[in-house]
């Protein structure tokens, strides 16, 4: 399936461009993340996109070779081992409930720039 890269991304900057990652030292804690990953759930859930942040997460996280790297923002270097851990861990904290699919196993999301209008129609609104 074909995913706004641009909504993505939004939402994901909440976590690459966040409190958490403006402080190197503690860049590792992922509790210092908290309050952005409370900020990027708030704003995917009053836009009606928590599925969709949700699955894209897990997409992401199960496949991240060669498109994880996309979303790593511009405050801090994190590799994309980094940024898998730090994904996975919003997704547990998010979702306590929900499992991250397997390695290879993710949702098949492709995620392509695109207009407002071209993501309104791919959604049906």
């Amino acid at each position: 399936m074909k995913v706004n890269f641009y909504v993505i991304q939004r939402y994901l900057s909440w976590l690459t461009e966040g409190r958490g990652a403006s402080n190197p030292e503690t860049i590792d804690d992922w509790e210092t993340y908290e309050v952005d990953m409370d900020a990027m759930i708030r704003e995917a859930r009053q836009n009606g996109d928590e599925d969709l942040l949700m699955l894209a997460i897990d997409s992401l996280v199960a496949d991240p070779d060669g498109r994880i790297d996309e979303f790593v923002g511009h405050v801090y270097a994190f590799t994309d081992e980094d940024l898998g851990d730090l994904f996975s861990h919003a997704f547990e904290y998010i979702w306590p409930d929900a499992v991250l699919s397997a390695p290879g196993e993710g949702p098949d999301y492709q995620f392509v720039p695109m207009s407002d209008e071209e993501w309104a129609a791919r959604k049906g609104g």
